[in-house]
């Protein structure tokens, strides 16, 4: 059975796709950026700040399905640039590392331009419990 998840912080996307998919067990997880819940405007800050808020989009985009961080198998994730690796490593880590046993895989790929001018956005797959 198909499910589509929402959160009330994270707007529903205007184009012609779910933001996130619950199909039995598997919750199927598209594009998320740095949309700030409070302002509901796109963050603008440092590779950091963006990365931190858009695991937490993530993370709130899993909770509302039922799952924690821990359900997260497989991440994708989108940079713009490579240099501020380590900014957005830390803002991943931040997030992630107090709450899981074994972090996601990932996969980081440097792109040259994504919505909003944003400078992270991320997609994966999770298995609920």
């Amino acid at each position: 059975m198909k499910e589509r998840i929402t959160v009330p912080t994270l707007p529903e996307p205007k184009a012609s796709y779910s933001r996130c998919l619950k199909f039995d067990n598997l919750l199927f997880i598209a594009g998320t950026g740095p949309r700030d819940p409070e302002t509901g405007t796109l963050c603008t800050g440092s590779m950091y700040e963006q990365t931190r808020l858009t695991a937490l989009n993530v993370k709130a985009l899993v909770e509302a399905a039922g799952g924690t961080l821990n359900d997260i198998a497989q991440l994708t994730v989108f940079i713009t640039d490579y240099d501020e690796y380590e900014g957005y490593n830390r803002g991943f880590d931040e997030v992630f590392k107090p709450e899981v046993s074994d972090c996601p895989t990932r996969a980081t790929v440097q792109v040259a331009k994504l919505y909003g001018g944003i400078k992270v956005e991320m997609m994966g797959i999770a298995v609920l419990k």
